[in-house]
């Protein structure tokens, strides 16, 4: 029998993950993927290969809807007389027939809503030519690493090699879906709205229908489905610490059919009533439920309506899988680096964020503005304390891979495409900060411009950005300094120079050693703060990032206020 090593990949990603309007599109996109892949996996093991990647721990990992979550590259062993095209072929089989799957689920679920118009001829061509599935493979006998290599090579070319084939419908004067514009929509025409569901006239093309749709057979759904119910988590925490839900359900009962009588009280998660908590005076006043926010203001002032995409990635993980020379090394590797993909979204939950997609190093989150330093920070750790844990089993030596996180604090109307830009802009910066291992925060408020802050994460004896945003949100907190601080700051950059230098002093204090330097150190001391001036001002080198660090952290502080019940 011959001996191969065997990657299949699918996608493509962008269709899945990147292309949603509501955050529940999102998430069940990524859920599809790492299903799909979960099923290729399944194929390969069935058919007599040892998987490398995703690391199996029981026999019913590979089930569907497992709580194992597979990225969209599948690497393995077969040892067999079989010809290796012949079992990718049975692999690509069953991925495309579980793809017919969710589709068959979503169309079903369709056509249950009355007020819902597809094309379904279209639809049904489509999904057809949706998804890529790439294979290689290398025959080998001894030389793993060199195998391995070699398959990468021939993988990257085969990516490199597109099929570009007509589609199997004619698209003229089809409009296209209002997602990424990619494919001809099959909803949209004169499409009344759905609540919760789809907008009027919202146009999706098929794989778009299939995250909207197919998630509602199996009451498959998070918590929150869009920016609005983010960016209130602070304040309906804030609502629960004062005893105040009564208020909360009777301003909800407005929006209710049944009217303000209905019962049980209803739920705050269902879509249809995140919005409502920013409407204006005039809708408020429609609705019969102006004198009731009113009464919400009163208790803990009005929701902020700002929310937080997280991306974050692992560091220089390539050089660390070159480091090891087996086939059993490398499940190694991948056993902890899913324990970490499993456990992540206990710690995004722990900080009321929820999870979207969490495959190998990746991970993609939605979480509340008040709780993103702390949580970008446990993220961080967790993914060292595996990667620490791989290397003392594997006896590597070296520097293990590190993590950087993108975070973006967007407004709650943003689309969703504009906000994961954002977040991905922003993990492009923390990668490109010195030796990466770092945390970037892009803040778009809509009446200015775009606001960046980037720094290392803490480490023993240095002092990074977490420690110095916690340090800042504290002095905010506890209103030891104003909130137009931040701006005088950039006025003493306009009179004195943008640059920072200071330098350590034996009495624990710091000194200035420019104009500049001085002039914001002037400007601190005049404040009654009572704060380590050393742990905040050490290691800046810029007046416009430090500027930025306090506009940012003054916001966090203002959702961490509001989330302990206190009125701002």
């Amino acid at each position: 029998m011959k001996k191969y090593l065997i990657q299949i990949s699918i996608g493509p990603v962008q269709d899945f993950i990147a292309s949603a309007r509501k955050l529940r599109d999102l998430w069940f996109g990524s859920h599809i993927l790492s299903e799909l892949s979960k099923t290729v996996a399944r194929s390969m093991k069935e058919q007599g290969a040892t998987l490398i990647f995703p690391y199996i721990s029981a026999n019913n990992d590979l089930e569907k809807n497992s709580s194992l979550i597979v990225a969209n590259k599948i690497f393995a062993e077969l040892e067999s007389d079989l010809p290796p095209s012949e079992v990718i072929a049975n692999a690509k089989k069953a991925w495309a027939e579980h793809r017919q799957e969710y589709a068959d689920t979503a169309l079903e679920n369709i056509t249950k809503i009355k007020k819902i118009k597809i094309n379904e001829s279209l639809y049904k061509r489509q999904i057809a030519d949706s998804g890529e599935f790439f294979a290689a493979w290398v025959e080998y006998s001894q030389d793993y690493k060199e195998a391995k290599t070699k398959l990468e090579r021939l993988m990257a070319g085969r990516k490199n090699l597109r099929e570009f084939n007509a589609p199997a419908w004619d698209g003229t004067g089809t409009p296209k879906n209002s997602l990424d514009g990619i494919r001809e929509a099959v909803t949209g025409e004169d499409q009344d709205e759905v609540i919760g569901l789809i907008k009027k006239n919202e146009r999706l093309d098929t794989l778009g229908c299939i995250k909207r749709f197919a998630p509602l057979a199996s009451g498959q759904k998070k918590h929150f489905d869009d920016l609005s119910k983010v960016a209130l988590i602070p304040w309906l925490i804030g609502l629960k610490k004062t005893d105040h839900t009564g208020f909360l359900t009777k301003f909800i009962n407005n929006f209710n059919p049944g009217g303000k009588d209905q019962h049980p009280i209803p739920d705050i998660t269902d879509e249809k009533y995140s919005e409502c908590f920013f409407y204006e005076t005039k809708k408020l006043k429609q609705a019969g439920a102006f004198e009731d926010y009113i009464a919400l203001k009163r208790i803990l002032g009005e929701p902020q309506k700002y929310a937080c995409i997280l991306i974050g990635d692992g560091d220089n993980m390539g050089n660390a899988l070159g480091l090891i020379e087996t086939a059993d090394g490398h499940r190694t590797f991948t056993k902890h680096l899913g324990e970490f993909a499993k456990t992540v979204e206990k710690t995004i939950e722990k900080f009321d964020g929820s999870l979207i997609y969490a495959g190998g190093d990746d991970v993609m989150a939605y979480v509340p503005i008040h709780t993103i330093i702390d949580c970008a920070d446990a993220i961080r750790k967790e993914f060292a304390e595996s990667m620490k844990i791989i290397f003392n089993t594997l006896g590597l030596s070296g520097t293990p891979p590190t993590f950087s996180v993108g975070a973006a604090i967007v407004h709650h109307s943003m689309p969703l495409d504009q906000a994961l830009n954002a977040a991905r802009k922003a993990e492009g910066i923390a990668k490109d900060v010195n030796e990466k291992n770092a945390l970037a925060i892009i803040r778009q408020k809509r009446s200015s411009g775009e606001l960046i802050v980037k720094g290392k994460w803490d480490t023993e004896g240095t002092t990074g950005i977490i420690s110095k945003f916690t340090a800042m949100c504290d002095l905010y907190k506890s209103k030891k300094l104003p909130a137009t601080l931040a701006y005088q700051l950039r006025q003493a950059r306009v009179e004195a120079g943008k640059d920072l230098r200071f330098t350590d002093s034996s009495d624990d204090s710091i000194v200035p050693q420019n104009a500049a330097s001085a002039l914001v150190l002037s400007i601190f001391t005049q404040k009654e703060h009572n704060a380590s001036l050393k742990d905040l001002l050490l290691g800046q080198t810029s007046i416009q990032q430090l500027s930025d660090k306090m506009v940012c952290a003054h916001q966090i502080a203002k959702a961490q206020r509001i989330s302990q019940g206190e009125k701002l």
